[in-house]
Parts: C-alpha cells; structure tokens; sequence
C-alpha cells in the first residue's frame, strides 16, 4: 500500500470508531435525561381529584395558576368518596383539601403616640390614614382628620380620644377594618404527610377534633383547661385567653359549635399608619384652653390665623399582619421616637374571630402569547371598573352562605377556637421550590414579583392587601379539620383530593403506567383525575391592565408581573423535545461521519486510476483490479469491524452503535469499489497518457492564476466535485445541528425541570455537533492534501515554465474559492429548504463554508512543505 494512500486507510478506521461514538452519546444523552427526570420529575402528590370538569388548561396551554383552588368554595366531594379513593388499590395518600369559609380578623385601631414634653406648644392639625401597602404604593382604608392641642401646661386635647398618663399621649383613630382571610379544612395527618412531616401542630388539632366529634360551646369550655393541657408558650396563653373569651362571651349560645383551628402567622400583608401633622397655631393660640374644653378647638384654629402654618415631616409605621397579635399598631409624632415597650401602652379591640361565609371568584386570564423556543408563557389581567382612587378588583367575588348560618339567628352561627399557630412559611411541601413540584392549590401560593414597570422596580414583592378581589390571592388565614367541613358547608364540602400512588420512587415508565391505573380507577368513581406526575414550574408572565390611578380620574397599567405557575405533562414534552433533538442530532453526525468516509474512498478510487489501467494492460478484468487495489481497504474495514462488534459484545453499548459501525465499515469498501470501477473503466492509453481519469476539459488557453485555478478544477472533475460534496454535507449539519440545538428549549418547554434536564444533556449534544463538524473538517482536509499531493509535479512544471510563488499562491486561493463558492450556494438552498431561513442555519452555513478557504489552505502548506 502506498504512502499516500495510508491516511484514508486510517481516517476510514476513525470513522467507524466514530461512528459507534455517536451512536453511544445517543445513548448516554437518553440515559441523562431519563436519570433527570426520573429524580426531579414527581412532586407531592401525583394526581388531582375534583369533582366536576377537568381544569380549564386549554386557555393557558396547559399551565395552571398556584392558587386555581383559592377561593372557589364549589365543593362537589363528601368524605365518604375521600374514603372509597383512600380504599383503592395504590393508593397511598388522599389528601382533602376545602374552602369552607373565611375568617373575620379583629381590626386594630391605629394609635398616633407622642410625649408632651418634647412637643412644642400650640395647635395642630392632624391626618391619619391607614391601610395596606402592596410594595408599589399605599391603599388606604380609612382616613381621619382632627386637631390636636398641647397647651404650655404640657396638656394635650383633642377632638377625639386620648389614653395614657402625661406626659406620653396616645390619639385613638379609626379602627381599620377587619380582614376576611379564607379557611382552609383539610385532613391535619394526611396534610401533615403531604407537607413533609414536622407539623405537630396539625396533629394536635386532629387529636383536639377527635377527641369529643363535634364540639359544643359548653362542652369545650368544661373540658378546656384538659383539651389544652399540653401547650407550652405563647399557644397556650393564647389558647387559654380564648377560652375565657369562649366562657365569658354573651353572644354564643351553649349549642353553638366550636369549630378547633390553627392560626396562619406571618401572612405576606403589610398595613401602614400614615400621621401628617401640620402645626396651625404657636402657644398663643391654645392658652386659656383647659382639659374639658376640646370643642374650643376650632375656636382656637380661628385664633391662630396670624400664625405662619408648618408642616411637619410626615411618620409612617407598618406592621406585618398578624391573625393573633398583641403589638400595638402606632405611629409616632413627627420627630419623635417612643419605646412601647418602655410606656407599656397598647389598644386593640376585643372582637373575636369570627367564621363568615366563602368569597368566590378567580381573575379572568387571557393568553397573549403563546410559550415557543423557550419563552414563558404570558397572560393578560384586566381591572374590573373601580372609582376613583379605590384598589381595584379583578375577581367577580361572590358570597356563598356557610350551611350552618340562619338568617334570623343573633347569635354567631360557629364558634372557632385557635389552638395554636403555624408561620406561613411552612405551609409548603418538602422541596416545594424543586423543578418537579406542583401547587397544593390553596396556601402554597409563590410570590407575585415586578419584572416590567414604570412604577416600581424589577423585582419588587407584590403583597395581598386584603382584598378578596384583589390581584395577589389572599392567603389563608387558619386552618380546620376536614370533619368540621361538613358543618360549615354542607354534605359535599370538600373541592379536590391530592392523591400519592404507592409503591413509586421515580418518574419512569412504569411509574407513569401505575399512576394512569389509579387514575383510571378514580374516573371510574365518578370523579375527574387529572395526573400531575410529571409537573413542572415556569414563570408566567402577567401583564396587569388598570391597576394604578392616574391622577386624572383614569387607570394607568401597572406593568409586566412574575409568578411561578405549573405546567402539566412537562415530562412528556421534556421526553419527546429530548429524543427528537437527540435523534436528529445524532443522524446528523451520522450523515458526517458516512459522507466522510465515502467521499474519501470515491475520491481515493479515482486517484487509483493509473494503477488500474496497468493492470487493464496486464490483462487483468476490471472487477480483479477493483479487488485487488480495494484490499487494503477491505482488510480494515473487517478490522474495524470486528473491533466494533467485540466492543459491543463485552459492553452495554446500545444496538445502534453496532449497526452504525457495522454500516460504515461495509460502506467505505463499497464506496472504494465504485471509484475503482468508474476508474478502471476509462481508455488505458488516455489514462496512461494524462495521469488521471481522464483528460482536461478545459479548451481556453491559461493566461493566468484565474484560468489556471479553473483548469486545475476541472481537470479532476470527480475529486474536486467529492470535496465540493463534503463541504456542502458539512455545512448543512452543521447549521441543521446549530438549530436544534438552539432550538431545545423551545422543543422542551420554558419549565424548570426543562432547564435542568437541558442542562444536563446539553454537553452530549453540543459535542454531537462539534464533533460532526470536526470529522468533516478533518475529512475535508485530508482530501485537499491529497489532491494537493497529487499536483506536486504540476505545480513544479509550472516553476520551471516561469510561474514564480506568488502566481502560485493566487492560484490556489482563487481555486478554494471556486470550490467554497458553489458549496456555500448549494448547502443555502437544502438548508432553507429542509428548515427555512433560520438566522442560527443560515449564520452556521455561512460561517462553515465561507471560512473553509482559510483551513484548506492548512492542508496545502502542509502537502507542499
């Protein structure tokens, strides 16, 4: 075998080797994907039983708010059904969840504190104004407005009440409403185990409800101080001043039903106190007054007309909202700071908690657009009409009557009970943030965030304000035992089930089967299972129409919004984004690999020409010579394999790698043998004559490097039309490789197990196309060389006829261009034809075959050094 020859030999080796490198990252990608989803693709609870109707995802391509239960209070499910689905074969937790009413909040009255001594004496006009911040701006709900003397007997009178001893003043305002915050009833075990565990909290409230059924007014009462025998700390003081609320209160009957429940703490509202104090009159225009005369006030406001009015620097207090707190809720006069904690002075009202009926209704959202090439999905939400500079309410809210109220009755219907307090935080599932969760669908609601907005900044936290209609869903305010539902809403009150199969450890096929029967099983009840299994979050995108008064009687917008909703079946479109991309990825190395090896061979079957018109002249048939010259080729190709079918054998290597390498190593003989037989079929004395296949076509003169390059083209149609071939088969899988690749995410969907998994196979696939790439850049330079090799003689002619080296050298650019310029036209056009104009296909094309004039030229410097 001839020296010259020996590269293709090896590169053929390489090929086969390579092709069964391609076939086993196919495999390893799979695997990656599959180990992805198989550890982050289950969340909680694997299927979601409601009574009715599936979800509405058509309006939202399959994604679904956090909080698509909050607020409903449509019931459909009485707990004999909860029990036939806890009986079923697999399953292994049912956990009920239901609205069942909402919980009155004791309003708080504002307190504006100060000391008189540090205050200047004279006449004040004062603004209280108290509400809820949301984290873009303040929304009162209520205002007031009074006026305020410290006289320079350091006495302080106002029009309305004071409390405190001199000199600490404290001016009472209005009580600011009460909240109405939902109640969920849910199973507190079954909660507790689909939280995660850690929430004895839950388990004394199953203990307290089983203890006695359906408790009574006096019958927790007398059996009170046991009931709450094992609180400890701030529970039990609580508990046990509730229960001498519950003893002493005039307004519930003995009959009245105690409903036991668990207080949600640390809810995401912020209510602000907001004082603007602005000075009338100096001491002159408050002296005479005396402590009884408070109505003199505005007497005395007349008084102070000659007095340059100042206004002092406005205070404003927030206040997380509590649903048990002690905390005074107070503003300080203006310049100055007081220490409750110090004066010991507090003021709420005594109002109990109170159990009212369910507010319905959800925001109505529209699709915008729709999520592709790995954009998330965005909505949009409009304001119902709101006058002037009230909040404005995007939910129909409609009022549904708890079971158990009765028009006529003066007395409260239900009696509720905190026994103890969870922080809001906790309400969520184990790994609630993980890329495989799905929403609890009632208090495990993420946060609303900024991301577009002229009025606040990216990333700003939008909080409830307490409105049931409001944009952000109102978190629950406590928390009652599924078996009091029944009480409070009636003989089918719960709204959904969130099942767990047993028996599952991952996301795979089987796991997904198993699920599907349970499911099955459920439908067969009459109920309607949705699976979960599978489930991801993506960040939704929620363009808010109307929210903000503009000043001039109208709505401005507040922007562009942020929340993670879920999508359903992220797996199966994570799974079918994967394999098609991993499947045309590695049918483009494939394709690579194969023209490469091919190109080669062809081409090295028309450089043998010469050798087989010898043996034509020796007598020898064609078909002997095209064996004979094909030999070195076919004992490599056996080689490669049986290395390859060895290596499968001992290994786990996926079929495809043996019948790729199988495939490469019959067709580069194959290929070899065509050459030699279009070879060895051309006139002997002309091939003997001209060296090559046959003679130059080109009838012009060679005046120049120009037509010398096109001579030089021409004159070894087939090898340079193999290059021309390779560089085109180059191209296209490159740009075909760069848009799938770019176009993953889109494939997969914008969720966060999309991303993980994307992230874990993506190294496999970009060496999939790099490597494609290199092959045919490694193939392509290899056959230039040996062309390049081949013109030795011609290019020393040439020298020798007066062409000096800068002839030379022009002649060689000038032919990779005309060899770049047809290939970069032809991979174009089957590029745009199999995927469109793509910028990312069209960029890759032209990137590969335009710069393949400057890494041919390595391989020339190389045949002619």
């Amino acid at each position: 075998m001839r020296k010259k020859h020996r590269a293709f030999v090896v590169l053929t080796v390489a090929g086969i080797l390579a092709g069964c490198a391609v076939a086993t990252l196919g495999q390893q990608a799979r695997i990656s994907v599959e180990a992805a989803l198989a550890d982050n693709a289950r969340g909680a609870y694997d299927i979601l039983v409601t009574p009715g109707a599936a979800m509405n995802l058509e309006q939202t391509h399959g994604v679904v708010e956090p909080n698509f239960l909050a607020a409903t209070g449509a019931g459909g499910i009485d707990l004999a059904t909860v029990e036939r689905v806890r009986g079923l074969g697999d399953v292994e937790l049912a956990a009920p969840v239901s609205i069942v009413g909402s919980l009155a909040l004791p309003a708080q009255v504002p307190l504006l504190a100060g000391n008189a001594t540090a205050v200047q004496p004279g006449l004040y006009d004062v603004s209280l104004t108290s509400g809820f911040a949301d984290g873009v701006r303040e929304w009162p709900a209520t205002r007031e407005q009074f006026k305020l003397a410290v006289t320079p007997q350091r006495k302080v009178l106002a029009v309305n009440d004071t409390m405190g001893a001199d000199p600490v003043f404290n001016v009472v305002g209005t009580s600011v409403p009460a909240l109405r915050l939902p109640v969920v009833a849910v199973d507190p075990v079954a909660e507790a185990a689909l939280l995660g565990g850690g929430h004895d909290v839950l388990t004394r409230l199953a203990a307290t409800r089983a203890a006695k059924g359906t408790w009574t007014a006096k019958e927790f009462s007398d059996a009170g101080q046991r009931i709450l025998g094992s609180l400890s700390g701030p529970d039990r003081m609580n508990a046990l001043g509730n229960l001498a609320k519950l003893k002493g209160t005039a307004s519930a009957s003995p009959a009245t039903p105690v409903i036991p429940v668990v207080t949600v703490s640390n809810l995401p509202m912020r209510r602000y106190l907001r004082a603007e104090v602005t000075q009338l009159g100096g001491a002159d225009s408050v002296t005479g007054l005396a402590e009884d005369e408070r109505t003199a006030l505005v007497q005395a406001a007349s008084r102070a007309g000659g007095f340059a009015t100042r206004r002092l620097p406005a205070e404003v207090s927030t206040d997380p909202v509590g649903v048990i707190s002690s905390r005074p809720f107070y503003v300080d006069f203006p310049g100055q700071r007081i220490d409750p904690a110090k004066v010991g002075f507090s003021y709420r009202t005594q109002d109990d908690l109170q159990l009212r009926d369910v507010l319905s209704g959800r925001p109505d959202y529209r699709t915008l657009s729709t999520p592709g090439d790995g954009r998330p999905l965005e909505v949009g939400v409009t304001a119902l009409p709101a006058e002037g500079d009230a909040e404005p309410r995007y939910r129909a809210t409609e009022s549904v009557p708890l079971a158990v109220n009765a028009p006529a009755m003066k007395a409260p219907a239900v009696e509720p009970f905190a026994i103890g307090d969870l922080p809001a935080e906790s309400l969520r599932p184990a790994g609630a943030d993980g890329v495989g969760s799905v929403p609890l669908g009632v208090y495990d609601v993420p946060p609303v965030r900024v991301l577009e907005s002229e009025h606040a900044k990216p990333g700003t936290e939008l909080l409830s304000t307490g409105n049931p209609a409001g944009l952000v869903s109102l978190p629950p305010a406590a928390i009652a035992d599924v078996r009091d539902a029944v009480t409070l809403r009636g003989g089918k009150p719960v709204d959904a089930i969130r099942v767990r199969v047993g028996g599952i450890t991952k996301y795979d096929t089987p796991a997904v089967s198993k699920v599907e029967r349970v499911a099955d099983r459920i439908m067969a009840l009459g109920l309607h299972a949705t699976i979960v299994l599978g489930s991801s979050p993506q960040e939704v995108r929620i363009r808010v129409a109307g929210y903000l008064p503009d000043g001039h009687g109208g709505r401005t917008d507040l922007g562009v919004v942020g929340q993670r909703w879920t999508t359903i079946g992220a797996a199966q479109r994570i799974e079918h984004g994967t394999s098609t991309t991993g499947l045309l990825l590695g049918g483009l190395a494939a394709v690579a690999l194969l023209g490469v090896v091919l190109s080669l061979q062809v081409a090295r079957g028309a450089s043998l020409a010469r050798d087989a018109a010898v043996l034509r002249l020796l007598g020898w048939r064609r078909s002997r010579a095209a064996r004979w010259l094909a030999a070195p080729t076919l004992k490599a190709a056996a080689a490669g394999a049986l290395v390859v079918a060895a290596g499968w054998w001992l290994s786990s290597a996926p079929a495809t790698s043996l019948a790729l390498g199988l495939t490469i190593a019959l067709a580069a003989p194959l290929a070899l043998v065509a050459g030699l037989w279009r070879a060895s079929g051309s006139s002997v004395v002309r091939t003997t004559r001209s060296g090559d296949v046959r003679r130059a076509t080109w009838a012009g003169a060679v005046r120049g490097p120009a037509s010398l390059a096109v001579r030089s083209v021409l004159s070894r149609p087939l090898r340079h039309a193999v290059l021309v071939a390779l560089l085109v088969i180059g191209g296209v899988t490159f740009a075909l490789g760069t848009d799938a690749l770019l176009a993953l995410g889109g494939r997969t969907g914008p969720t966060m197990l999309a991303g993980l998994v994307v992230d874990s196979v993506r190294p496999i696939y970009h060496l999939l196309v790099w490597g494609s790439l290199a092959a045919v850049v490694i193939g392509a330079h290899a056959l230039n060389s040996f062309i390049s090799t081949d013109t030795a003689a011609e290019r020393r002619a040439l020298r020798l006829c007066g062409w000096d080296a800068a002839a030379l050298r022009s002649t060689r650019r000038r032919r990779r261009v005309l060899l770049a310029a047809p290939a970069l036209l032809i991979a174009f056009v089957l590029t745009i034809a199999l995927i469109g104009a793509t910028a990312p296909a069209v960029t890759a094309v032209i990137a590969f075959t335009a710069s393949s004039p400057l890494w041919l030229a390595l391989s020339e410097r190389t045949a002619s050094a």
